[in-house]
Formats: structure tokens, sequence, C-alpha cells
């Protein structure tokens, strides 16, 4: 069955607005990587820190202690 000009033209529409959602998604999602990645460089590196620190404190403590 051939469909009318003006069904074929609303699926057309549809089909064109669902990809510029996706793109819009698409972009959106790379937007938000390298925040993401900075957010978990600066915990990691936050995390390192408090473990020197500790480590610094525990050195003390032996040296201390001999």
């Amino acid at each position: 069955m051939i469909p009318s000009i003006h069904s074929h033209e609303q699926l057309i529409f549809e089909r064109c607005q669902e990809r510029q959602h996706a793109a819009a998604g698409l972009r959106r999602e790379r937007d938000r990587l390298p925040r993401r990645l900075v957010a978990h460089i600066a915990g990691f590196l936050i995390n390192f820190g408090s473990s020197l620190k500790q480590l610094e404190v525990r050195e003390r403590q032996v040296t201390y202690d001999q």
C-alpha cells in the first residue's frame, strides 16, 4: 500500500525530530564527560593526599617511639 503524501511527510518529520532529539542527547553527554572526569580525578587526588598525610603522621610516630 502506498501511503498518502501527507502521511509520508508526517513520518519523515517525526523521524527527523527523533534524530535531532538523539543528537542533542549525545551532545549533552559529551559536555558532561569532562566534568565527570575532573570530578573523579579531584576525588582521587584528595584521597591520595589524605593517605600521604596519614603516612607522614605514622612515620613521625615511629620516629618518636624509637
